[in-house]
Order: structure tokens, then sequence, then C-alpha cells
């Protein structure tokens, strides 16, 4: 069994990781292929359909992964499984419909203009293609079997940057670089269907069920849904209120520091899934124990997001203008400001797997339904005034309210040594403070020599030297980080082996 857990969490982070690489590539191209408008609308119709994608799920996928989990023979559910996944089955595919139709009426009703209804349109298909593998691959979990879905979300993502990238560099066709997402997401489809008929598990379509089958799946899947769909509000809310309210250009230009900050999500994110199952087994064996995974978890994560803020806040000036290009040189203020975030985004995460490991998951829902409404009535303030710089500023202060609710909720369930979290904070930002006034110092030769590069055709090149440049930067703030102890590598090699082996 741990073998099977040890092996599905390589899979899956391995294939996190190598798709946020991917992902991130492909959007540059995008973004410098397409031009801030443009990709403005691209960005903006996934957005939008992405919202009603959570009602085409509503929550009967972490429902469905739940119930097959509990069955020993997967290939012969017993009667009260097999009505589930059934009457589950049934609902998906009318939420999904729904969910489409809806996109494309609401985009109607709002008063896009006809081509951004088309490209919602086109993106709809994506979606529902998206929800259908989504329950696929929630049935293989179900089995702890995440290594076809590892394979099947590394493939699509694949050949939707090989066939992106052929029509970026040919047509520039919004419409086409749609139709390549819809090829991949068709993949994980036909991936997902295929393994799990070879798994022999079989949802026969025709089968009787009443109406209180379908109420009772409901009831059990409301609040998985509730929270996604407080996740998805604040995740997307941002980019809709800003094409309505200021146009696509102020959707790209906010859409290249959201790309960039979000692609760093995997690692808080897999450092939480290893450790939540740790935290739940303290839960019931030892309070102190708990605390100090907690807490040791929040420090690993500060020392990760520490170096990424500093470099993001010195070097973002030669990122976005070789990376993105010349037009998105208005970003770098947006990306300064909403990498501040990335503090409390990271350390976030722990105090979501704590309140869920103790059976409080409800105010976790509550700490996301207060960041919501103070995310939405900021952009709703400020994106009429000050554009993308609204809605940048409206992201970490919700980011802020997410952590200080959350800290607050959980601020009785474990024991807080305040003491120690200061210390190795303090030690932490005198070595990002130092490794920052590096990076300015050496920031006016770089930005020469890449221009350089540029001028002189050597791109290939220059990419080597910028990444070289990010790398040695974070090289020394580890060293800074050791040499000052906020963390040693004795503390590191323990939790490696104490709490991360031993939960995977």
């Amino acid at each position: 069994m741990r073998k099977s857990v040890a092996h599905n969490t390589i899979w899956l982070t391995g294939s996190l990781v190598a798709q946020k690489v991917l992902s991130f590539v492909y959007f540059a191209i995008i973004a410098r292929q397409l031009g801030v408008e443009e990709t403005g609308l691209y960005v903006f119709a996934l957005a939008f359909t992405a919202l009603f994608g959570i009602f085409a799920d509503f929550g009967l996928t972490p429902v469905v992964i739940r119930e097959v989990a509990k069955e020993r023979d997967h290939s012969q559910f017993s009667p009260s499984v097999k009505t589930r996944l059934i009457v589950s089955l049934r609902l998906k595919a009318l939420f999904i419909v729904i969910s489409a139709v809806a996109a494309v009426g609401f985009a109607k009703l709002l008063g896009y203009e006809e081509r951004t209804i088309m490209i919602v349109l086109a993106t709809s298909g994506v979606m529902m293609l998206d929800a259908i593998h989504v329950f696929a691959y929630g049935i293989l979990r179900g089995v702890q079997n995440l290594r076809y879905e590892a394979i099947g979300m590394f493939g699509g993502q694949l050949l939707v940057v090989l066939l992106g990238g052929y029509v970026l560099f040919n047509t520039q066709s919004i419409f086409l670089l749609v139709g390549a997402l819809a090829v991949g997401s068709l993949f994980n489809v036909i991936n997902g269907v295929y393994h799990v008929w070879r798994a022999g598990i079989k949802i026969p379509f025709s089968y009787k069920i009443s109406f209180g089958d379908i109420k009772g799946l409901l009831l059990m899947a409301w609040p998985f849904a509730a929270a996604g769909i407080l996740a998805r509000g604040y995740a997307q809310i941002d980019v809709i209120l800003l094409s309505k309210m200021t146009g696509l250009t102020a959707v790209g230009l906010y859409a290249v520091p959201s790309k960039i900050v979000f692609a760093f999500q995997f690692i808080p994110i897999a450092l939480a899934a290893a450790l939540y199952p740790a935290m739940s087994r303290a839960f019931v064996a030892s309070r102190e124990k708990l605390s100090r995974i907690v807490q040791i978890s929040m420090s690993y994560l500060m020392f990760l997001a520490i170096p990424l803020i500093v470099i993001l806040l010195t070097m973002s000036p030669v990122i976005i203008k070789y990376v993105f290009g010349d037009a998105y040189l208005s970003s770098v203020i947006l990306l300064q400001i909403l990498s501040i975030s990335m503090l409390f985004g990271f350390i976030d995460f722990p105090i979501g797997s704590l309140l869920n490991a103790v059976h409080k998951q409800h105010l976790q829902t509550m700490s996301m339904f207060i960041t919501l409404v103070t995310n939405l009535g900021l952009n709703l303030l400020l994106i009429p005034r000050y554009g993308a710089l609204g809605a940048t500023i409206a992201a970490v202060v919700g980011q802020t309210v997410l952590f200080s609710t959350g800290l607050y909720f959980a601020r009785n369930v474990i024991h807080w040594d305040v003491s120690v979290l200061l210390s190795r904070a303090v030690r932490m930002l005198a070595s990002g403070g130092a490794v920052a006034a590096l990076a300015l110092a050496l920031l006016p030769r770089l930005t020469s020599f890449l221009e350089y590069l540029s001028q002189s055709g050597q791109t290939l090149y220059l990419f080597a030297v910028l990444l070289g440049s990010l790398a040695g930067l974070g090289i020394v703030y580890i060293i800074l980080i050791f040499v000052l102890r906020a963390i040693t590598i004795a503390e590191v090699k323990t939790f490696i082996s104490t709490y991360i082996k031993r939960n995977v």
C-alpha cells in the first residue's frame, strides 16, 4: 500500500512539475506572438468558461473518488456504490451541457462582442472535454492508480504545446489555439476512459434510479461544490471583471504576472499533499507532533517563497522584457506587487491542510468565502479607477485575508511557537535582503549584456544567461540561509526522512 502511494506521489508530482514548465513556456510564446490584446482575449475566454466548469462537476468527482476507494473489488461494486456512480455519471452529463450553455448565454447577456462569444463557445467545448476526463481520472484515483493520469496530463499538455506552437508561428489564430487545447483534452478523455475500461470498471448508463438517490448524492457533493465554487470564483473573477470594466488589453497585461506567480503554486501544493497524511495521523496520536509538522512546513515554504519574491521584485524588468517582450513592460510593476502575495500564498497551504486534517473543513470554507467577498469588493472598487493595478492590489489583499482568517480559525487547534517562527523569518528575510542588494547591483550590467545578446540575435544564449543569473541568486540565498542558520542541513535531512519519505 505504502509503495503504491509513493509511486502515485512520484508520478503525479513529476507530471505536475513538467506540466508547469511546459505551460509556462507555452504561455510566454503565446504572449509574444499574439500581443497584449489578443492574449487578453485568449486568457479571458479560458477564465470565463473555467468559472462555469466548476458547475459541470459540482463536487461529484471527490465523492466518486471517496466511494470507489471504499471498495475492495473494483470490478464488482456494492449496490450502493454502483448506484452512486451511475447517478454521478448521469448528473455529470447533464451538468456539463448546462454549464456550456450557461457560459455562452452569460457571455451574450453581459454584452461581449460576437467574436468574443464565439471564442467562449469554443472554449466551452474544451471545458466539456475537461469535465469528462476529470471524472474518469477521479475513478482511477479511487482505485489508487495515478500513473495514467500523470502520463495523460503531461502527454495532453505536450500535444497542446506542439500543435499550438505550430499555430502561433504560422496563422496566430485564437480559434486554432483553442483547437489545440481541445486535442489535448480529447487525448485525456481517451486515455482516462480507456484505462477505466482496462481496470475492469463498468458503469451501466441504463439503470433505474430514484429521486432519493439523486438527492442523497447531491447532499454528499454540495460541500465539495461549495469549496470549489469559492476557490474558482476567487481565482477567475478578477479577469472577468477586468475584461468588462477595463478591456482585454488590461487582461493581457494582468495575465503575465498572474501566470508567473501561479507557476510556482505546485511547490506548496505538492508539500501539503505529502504532509496531509502525517497531519491526519498526528491529530489522533499527538497534538505536539501536529504542531511541529505545521510549523516546520510553514518554515520551509517561507524559505522557498522569499527568494522567489526577491528575484521577482528585483529582476522583473529583465524577466518581462526578454521573456514576454517590450509590449508587456507595463506589467513590471504588476509583477512586483503580485509577487508579495507569494509569501502568504505559500504558508497558507499548511493552514488549510491543518483545518482539513482536524475535521474543521467548514472553517476553511468560511475563510475562502470571506476572501472571495473581500476580493470581489476590492475589484469592483479599484478596477474602474486603476485597471490592472487595482486587480493586482485586490489579489494581494485577498491572499493576505485568506491566510489571516485561516490562521485565526486555527489559532486554538495547536500550540504555536511564535518565537521560533519569527526567528526563522528574520534570518530568512536578512538573507533575502542581501540577495536583493546583490541583484540590484548586478542588474545594470546584466541588462546591458542581455540587450547586446538580443540585438545580436543570440536568443538561446540570452535565455541561458538569464536563467543562470536567476539560479545564481537562488544559490547565494541558500548559502546565506545555512550560514545564518535559519535552517540547518541536519533539519532538512530530518524533515525529509521523518515527514516526506514516510508519507509518500
